[in-house]
């Protein structure tokens, strides 16, 4: 036997009904606390019983006439009652007043009549067995009156009736919901001819929703109550009951064996049945023998609504209760969040506590929590993005490298990296979602002064430091030149440091630079010194980073007028012979041969091969003509111009 009080899920306590009649069953409870059901009678016969409440005296009464059973399925707040009742001729429905007058009620031609439900407004629902044997549902207000509610392919027991004229309907596998359509599922709530939702006792069960004579109710609030029945297969098949509670929220509780919330024990004694729900949110429930009023903690949470922070955490939801000796548990409805098992009242008021996981998922999310049957809707919005960057390094030398960079951030989150100076770039890893790795690279800093500079990650900043180009000296080969009056061309070598840079530059018109006039490290320049007509010698200084090369240039005739002859080292101007041709000259300068009566003109100071004064304005050329072979005759001559 279960003691004085029990609780369990979404906060309701037990107290046991003393009947004291001989196989006294409830069948039903009215919305201010009535209870009726049936007993046993001598002579084998099935009386009715009524009790003003669970402490309340009960009142038997007996069948009508020659009946041997009556059975009670309804009262209302008024104390009238509807049911069945049977002889010889079959079932009758029929309606006791409160002052204990009893009423037959058939449906004519019907093979047999009961009643189900009545409602504080005084509608009656029931139903009939027509001449084909199938169960028809009918309303009445003002008996004899009824009409029938149901359609003649339609499944469903119908059963309850609230005071906003809603019902509930049981079938045994397969629900009916509006016209054709069937679910698999254990019931359906209709509000009117609109279907308002169905409901299943278990997924993947065999199963139907009872109450009362194993039918379903509901109150005005919509919660449902009735009892499960699910047959389990497991080599052999095995059967067990169980009872129900549907919500309006949407909560489903179930209870009566040990693989629910909540778990009573199976009883090997028959079915665990629970009767009714009324607007009190009590109901009835059979075990073992013995009757339990089940009634509604009068615990009240201090919020309606919790908003959780993006990073969740620990809210405290205090409770109030007048009942302090009552249990009021939690439940939550996601799996992002945790609460305590149960709220334990320290006198009138304590409290619970809802753990909320931080939200990573990129998206506003919603739950649910139950206290004392209470449904708290719970909010949270998503995580902000933010970054964190760890590695490096963060300070280089002047000569730069590079590094690597760890970013760390919800997997939502995306971001983009950019560099505020030039002298940074990212070589690796420019963008992504997540977790993520970038590489870098600094480049070398050929000024002195240390330098700063930004990799942005998202809303994140790396800071790099840059220290100055290391102390530079450069040294230059020759570190002079001495020219004749006739001009030259040379090369300059320069050797300094592999960071450090330096460039050229000649700061007089007869002395030119070519080649690469700038570069680090290691390097070369070419020159060339134009011819002196002056009698007076020249000097001129080039510079070459840090190094200065001075080049002196002897002086010339000093002529003011006429020419001068300027002497040039021995050289072929023109080759046509590919055998000797060893500078690799072509076209004008080079092969092929002449051919008889051919003329050939040559620019002189275009030759790559004899530096010829641009400002010549004569030339001395010896020619030396070689026939091409054996000469058997004395050739034309050959002009050279």
């Amino acid at each position: 036997m279960a003691p004085a009080t029990q609780d369990f899920p979404a906060g309701f306590r037990w107290q046991p009904l003393a009947i004291n009649l001989n196989n006294a069953i409830v069948t039903g409870l009215s919305n201010d606390g009535r209870i009726i059901g049936t007993h046993s009678l001598p002579g084998d016969k099935t009386g009715g019983f009524v009790m003003p409440s669970a402490n309340g005296t009960v009142t038997s009464f007996s069948p009508p006439g020659q009946s041997t059973a009556i059975v009670p399925k309804g009262i209302n707040a008024s104390g009238k009652i509807v049911g069945s009742h049977s002889d010889a001729n079959g079932y009758h429905g029929f309606i006791r007043d409160a002052n204990g007058s009893v009423s037959s009620f058939d449906v004519p031609g019907a093979r047999s009549t009961s009643l189900f439900a009545i409602n504080d407004v005084g509608q009656i629902l029931g139903g009939f067995l027509d001449s084909d044997g199938m169960t028809r549902t009918i309303q009445m207000t003002s008996p004899p009156a009824f009409i029938q509610v149901d359609s003649p392919d339609n499944p469903f027991v119908t059963t309850s009736l609230n005071n906003s004229g809603t019902t509930v309907q049981s079938a045994v596998t397969t629900a009916f919901v509006g016209d054709g359509a069937t679910i698999a599922s254990s019931g359906v709530v209709r509000s009117g001819a609109d279907v308002g939702g169905f409901f299943t006792c278990r997924p993947n069960s065999r199963a139907s929703i009872r109450g009362a004579g194993w039918l379903a109710s509901a109150n005005d609030s919509l919660d449902i109550a009735g009892t499960c029945s699910i047959s389990r297969y497991s080599g052999i098949a095995t059967s067990t009951s169980s009872y129900v509670l549907l919500s309006a929220t949407g909560k489903t509780l179930y209870l009566g064996t040990t693989s629910y919330i909540g778990a009573l024990a199976p009883t090997n004694e028959g079915a665990t049945l629970l009767t009714g729900i009324n607007n009190l949110r009590q109901f009835v429930v059979a075990q073992n023998g013995q009757h339990y009023l089940i009634s509604a903690c009068a615990a009240s949470p201090s919020v309606t609504t919790i908003t959780a922070p993006p990073s969740g955490g620990t809210i405290t939801i205090p409770v109030t209760s007048s009942q302090p000796d009552c249990v009021a548990n939690v439940f939550q409805g996601s799996s992002w969040i945790g609460t305590t098992t149960a709220f334990a009242p320290n006198g009138s008021s304590s409290s619970v506590s809802v753990d909320v996981q931080p939200n990573t998922t990129g998206a506003a999310r919603a739950g649910t929590v139950w206290v004392a049957g209470t449904s708290i809707p719970v909010t949270q919005d998503v995580a902000p993005c933010s970054q964190t960057v760890s590695g490096g390094p963060s300070n280089f030398l002047g000569v730069g490298g590079g590094g690597s960079l760890t970013v760390t951030t919800p997997s939502y989150c995306s971001w983009a990296v950019t560099s505020g100076v030039s002298w940074i770039t990212i070589a690796a890893g420019a963008a992504g979602s997540g977790n993520g790795t970038i590489t870098f690279q600094v480049g070398p800093n050929f000024d002195s002064g240390v330098r700063n500079g930004a990799i942005t990650v998202g809303t994140t900043q790396f800071m790099v430091t840059q220290s100055g180009a290391v102390s530079c000296s450069y040294s230059v080969s020759p570190p002079s030149v001495q020219v004749s009056a006739l001009g030259t061309t040379g090369q300059l070598a320069i050797t300094t440091s592999t960071n450090c840079s330096w460039s050229a530059s000649s700061q007089v018109s007869w002395i030119t630079l070519s080649g690469s006039l700038s570069g680090v490290g290691n390097g070369s320049v070419s020159y060339t010194v134009q011819p002196n007509g002056a009698a007076t010698a020249r000097a001129a200084t080039l510079s070459i980073g840090a190094a200065n090369v001075a080049v002196v240039q002897a002086a010339g005739t000093g002529l003011p007028t006429g020419l001068r002859f300027v002497p040039l080292p021995p050289c072929r101007v023109m080759e046509t012979r590919t055998q000797y041709n060893f500078e690799g000259r072509t076209g004008v300068f080079g092969p092929p041969s002449l051919d008889t009566g051919e003329t050939r003109t040559l620019n002189l100071p275009v030759s790559t091969v004899c530096s010829i004064p641009a400002t010549a304005k004569a030339y001395v050329v010896n020619a030396t003509v070689i026939p091409s072979s054996t000469l058997s005759q004395t050739p034309p001559a050959k002009r050279v111009a």
